[in-house]
């Protein structure tokens, strides 16, 4: 939106409230169903094996980024 001051929009970002909410759904059902119907099946693993991928990867993309503005400020 034109709002004044905003800044940038940070489409990079923009993803995540996408998807996020989505695998979360998806995962929260799977969960119910293997801990409260105790139906261990394929699906379940495959998406806790996905969602644990995400979530390492995006740590690390985070800690360089981290790690980067640091170099940056002590550089300064």
């Amino acid at each position: 939106m034109p709002i004044p001051g905003k800044g940038g929009s940070n489409w990079g970002y923009s993803w995540t409230p996408v998807v996020g909410p989505a695998l979360g759904g998806i995962y929260g059902g799977l969960f119910y169903q293997a801990i409260f119907e105790a139906s261990l099946n394929l699906w379940f693993w495959l998406v806790t094996i996905l969602i644990a991928a995400i979530l390492l990867t995006s740590f690390r993309v985070e800690l360089r980024k981290a790690q980067q503005h640091l170099n940056r400020v002590e550089g300064d």
